[in-house]
C-alpha cells in the first residue's frame, strides 16, 4: 500500500504541476481545473467524517488531496518554520486525542493552512509589490497606466480567486484551531487571534461579495468592473439572477458542509444524508438556473455534481451499514473505480481544451507569419 501511495502521489504531482502550468499559461481550461478542485475538496474532506473507509479508498482519497488543495507544491519547510515560532507540540494525551478526533490538525491556525500558507505569502508579496509601485505611479503617464492595469487586473482578482478556492480549507483550518484553542502559551496568542479573525471573515465574506455584486449589478458587463472583480462572476451569466447569486451559493454551501462535518461528527448517517440533500439542491440550482455562460462548462459541472452525489452512496455504506471486511474491501475497490471516472473525465476535458488552445495559437502564429 505504501508503494502504491508513493507511485500514485508522484504521478498525480507530475500531472497536476503540468496541467496547472499549462492551464495558467493558456487560460482556456483554467475554469475547468477550478471546477475539478472544487469537487475534489468535498471528497477529500470526508476524511474528517467518522466512517469506516476501506484502506484502498482512503489511500486514493488522501492522494487526491494533493490536487484538491494544491499540496503538490512543497510547503513543509514553511509549515515547520511557522510551527517553531507560533506553535507548540501537543502537551498531553487529551490534546492528542482531540486532534485525532478532528481528523488531524493543530491548535496552531497557520500550521493548519498547509499549502495555502504559501499561496497567502505569495499574495502578500503581490500586495507589497502593488503598494511599492504606487509610490512611483505619478512619475509619468505610462507608469501610472501600468500601475492601474496591475492593480485592477491582478490585485483584486488574485485575492478574490484565493478566497474562493481556499474557502473550504480555511473553514476547516479555523474550526480545528478553535476546537483545540489554548491560551497558555504566549506564542499561540497570535495564532488564536488569527483563527478568530478568520472565522469572522469567513462568516461575513459571502455577504460582502453578495453586496458588492448587488451594488455593481448595472455595471458588471463593463470592462473596468470585470477587470477588477471579474473572478466573482467570470463564466457566469451576470445579467441573470442565477449568475449573480452564484458566489453566495458557492460559499454558503461550503460553510454548511463545514458545519455539518463538525456538528454531526458522531452521527455520520445524518451527516451523509444531509450532504446528499445539499448536493441535490445544488444540482437543481445549476440544472434549472443555468448560471454558466458556457454550455460545455455547465455540462461538465452537472456531471461532476452527479459523480459527487454518487460518492455519497459509498459513504452511506461506510457509515456502519456494512461491517464485513471482505465486503468493505470490494466496495472500496468499486469506490476507487468511481473516483477514477471522475478524474479521467475531467482530465480528458482539460487536456482536450488545452490541446485545442495550443493548436489555435499555432494556427494564428502561422497566419501571422504568412
Amino acid at each position: 500500500m505504501a508503494i502504491y501511495e508513493e507511485t500514485t502521489k508522484g504521478a498525480i504531482t507530475a500531472w497536476a504541476s503540468v496541467q496547472v502550468g499549462v492551464s495558467i499559461f493558456l487560460v482556456a481550461a483554467l475554469k475547468y481545473l477550478w471546477g475539478l478542485t472544487d469537487t475534489l475538496q468535498f471528497i477529500v474532506f470526508t476524511t474528517y467524517w467518522h466512517i469506516q473507509v476501506p484502506a484502498i479508498a482512503e489511500a486514493v482519497i488522501k492522494t487526491l488531496k494533493f490536487v484538491a488543495l494544491g499540496e503538490f507544491i512543497p510547503y513543509e519547510g514553511i509549515k515547520s518554520w511557522i510551527g517553531e515560532r507560533l506553535g507548540q507540540p501537543p502537551a498531553n494525551s487529551d490534546e492528542i486525542e482531540a486532534i485525532e478526533a478532528t481528523g488531524g490538525g493543530s491548535s496552531n491556525f497557520l500550521e493548519n493552512l498547509d499549502s495555502l500558507l504559501l499561496f497567502a505569502l505569495a499574495i502578500f508579496v503581490v500586495i507589497l509589490f502593488v503598494a511599492l509601485f504606487s509610490c512611483f505611479k505619478y512619475i509619468n503617464y505610462k507608469v501610472f497606466r501600468t500601475y492601474m492595469l496591475i492593480r485592477n487586473a491582478i490585485f483584486w482578482n488574485v485575492f478574490i480567486r484565493y478566497s474562493l478556492q481556499s474557502y473550504t480549507k480555511m473553514c476547516f483550518a479555523t474550526v480545528i484551531s478553535l476546537e483545540l484553542i489554548k491560551w497558555g502559551s504566549a506564542k499561540l496568542v497570535i495564532s488564536n487571534l488569527m483563527a478568530i479573525g478568520t472565522a469572522v471573515a469567513l462568516l461575513v465574506l459571502p455577504v460582502i461579495y453578495a453586496y458588492v455584486l448587488h451594488k455593481k449589478k448595472p455595471d458588471l458587463i463593463k470592462y473596468t468592473v470585470r477587470s477588477r472583480i471579474g473572478s466573482l462572476y467570470s463564466g457566469k451569466k451576470e445579467e441573470e439572477t442565477a449568475g449573480q447569486v452564484f458566489v453566495l451559493i458557492y460559499l454558503a454551501r461550503r460553510l454548511w458542509f463545514t458545519f455539518l462535518t463538525f456538528a454531526l461528527a458522531s452521527q455520520p448517517h445524518i451527516l451523509v444524508h444531509l450532504f446528499m440533500m445539499n448536493t441535490l439542491h445544488y444540482m437543481i440550482y445549476i440544472g434549472f438556473g443555468e448560471p454558466y455562460t458556457s454550455l460545455l462548462q455547465w455540462r461538465v459541472e452537472i456531471v461532476n455534481e452527479f459523480l459527487l452525489l454518487t460518492q455519497n452512496y459509498y459513504f452511506v455504506l461506510y457509515a456502519g451499514l456494512v461491517s464485513d471486511r471482505k465486503a468493505l474491501d470490494s466496495i472500496g475497490l468499486a469506490h476507487v473505480m468511481h473516483l477514477g471516472v471522475l478524474i479521467i473525465f475531467n482530465f480528458t476535458v482539460i487536456t482536450v481544451i488545452n490541446i485545442s488552445s495550443i493548436c489555435r495559437k499555432l494556427h494564428l502564429m502561422k497566419l501571422e507569419s504568412e
